[in-house]
C-alpha cells in the first residue's frame, strides 16, 4: 500500500470505474495510518452523488464490474476478506478461504483482477483463487503453482492478469513469472531476479510487467525481454493500457508512458493538479489517475477533475 500523503488528512491508494461513470476510491486516513490502525476509507460516486464509508481492514486492491446493469465494487482485504458493494443491494462480505492454508495476515493476497466472467486474486505462497462474477464462492486455481505447506521457500505473487479464458500470467518475488495455459500453470524463464509488482495483458498478445529497481519487461510470443530506460530508482506498481497507450505509475507517485516500438521508450509524464499518481484505472471511455487527494480522468472530451467534494476529504 502507498505511503501516506502528509499534506492532507487522507491519501488515495486505489481507484476503479465503470462505463456509467461510477467511480470507486480506496485510501487511508493519515492519522489512523500513523497509529497502525487497520482501516480503509472508501469514496463512491454513483451518478452525481458522492458518499464516504469506512472499513476496519486494510485494502490491497479494488476492482469494479457490472452484473445485469448493477455496478459492483470489490475491495480486497489483505488477509482474504472481500468487501463487496452492490449499487442495488448494498454491502456484503466474503471470505476467500477459511481453511488453515488460505489467506491470512501472514499469507496475504496482493492482487485482484476481473478476467472474463471471473474475479481472480493472487498472493503469497503463490496462491490463486477465483470466483464467478455472479457468485460468492471462491475456489483454488493454483494446481502446480502453490507452495506445499511443508516448503519453507520464500515465494509469492504480487500481480495476476490474463485473457478470457486463457492464458493467465502471474508475477512476483525474485522475478518469478508463471503462465497458465490449457495444460495448467508453468514457470517461465524470467530475464530478471528483481521482484515484479504488476503485470498487464492485452488482446493483441502483448504482456508488460514491472517491479522494483526499475524492472520493466515486455513479452510477445512468449519471449520476455528487459526494457531499457533511465529510471532505475523506481518501483513500478501499476500498469494500465488505454486506447493503445501504456501508462505506468510507481510507488513514489510518479507517472510514465511506455511506447512500444522497435526500440521501446519510457517517458515521465506530469498532469496539472496531480502531484502524485498512486493508481490508474480505465474503461473503454475514460482513464482515471488517482493519488494524494486528487482524481483526474481523460476521455474524448479531454481532461476532467474527478476528485471527491471537499467536504468528504476534510
Amino acid at each position: 500500500m502507498e505511503t501516506k500523503n502528509t499534506a492532507s488528512q487522507f491519501t488515495l491508494n486505489y481507484c476503479a470505474a465503470l462505463d456509467d461513470d461510477s467511480l470507486y476510491l480506496a485510501g487511508v486516513a493519515n492519522e489512523l495510518e500513523d497509529r497502525d490502525v487497520h482501516h480503509t476509507i472508501i469514496w463512491e460516486r454513483l451518478g452525481d452523488t458522492w458518499k464516504r464509508y469506512q472499513w476496519k481492514n486494510r485494502t490491497y486492491g479494488l476492482i469494479a464490474y457490472s452484473i445485469n446493469g448493477s455496478g459492483i465494487a470489490a475491495y480486497m482485504g489483505y488477509e482474504g476478506t472481500i468487501k463487496v458493494r452492490d449499487s442495488s443491494s448494498g454491502w456484503t462480505a466474503e471470505r476467500i478461504d477459511v481453511g488453515d492454508d488460505g489467506p491470512s495476515s501472514l499469507r496475504t493476497i496482493s492482487s485482484i483482477r476481473n478476467i472474463g466472467d471471473y474475479l481472480y486474486v493472487a498472493g503469497m505462497r503463490r496462491m490463486v483463487y477465483r470466483r464467478k462474477l455472479n457468485s460468492a464462492a471462491w475456489t483454488k486455481f493454483d494446481d502446480g503453482l502453490r507452495l506445499e505447506r511443508s516448503d519453507l521457500a520464500l515465494a509469492g505473487l504480487y500481480s495476476i492478469d490474463g485473457l478470457d479464458p486463457l492464458p493467465l500470467y502471474a508475477v512476483g518475488i525474485s522475478g518469478e513469472i508463471w503462465k497458465c495455459a490449457k495444460d495448467g500453470w508453468h514457470p517461465i524463464d524470467s530475464p530478471t531476479n528483481l521482484t515484479l509488482m504488476t503485470v498487464r495483458c492485452t488482446n493483441d498478445g502483448q504482456v508488460i510487467a514491472g517491479g522494483e529497481k526499475g524492472a520493466l519487461l515486455a513479452c510477445s510470443r512468449d519471449l520476455w525481454v528487459n526494457i531499457d530506460h533511465e529510471f532505475p530508482e523506481e518501483t513500478f506498481t501499476c500498469i494500465e493500457r488505454w486506447r493503445g497507450r501504456y501508462f505506468i505509475s510507481s510507488d513514489a507517485g510518479r507517472l510514465y508512458e511506455l511506447l512500444l516500438a522497435d526500440t521501446p521508450s519510457l517517458t515521465k509524464l506530469t498532469i496539472d493538479g496531480m502531484p502524485r499518481v498512486s493508481w490508474i484505472a480505465s474503461t473503454s471511455h475514460r482513464i482515471w489517475f488517482a493519488g494524494g487527494t486528487s482524481v483526474v480522468s481523460l476521455g474524448d472530451d479531454g481532461w476532467r477533475q474527478e476528485s471527491p467534494s471537499t467536504s468528504l476529504l476534510g
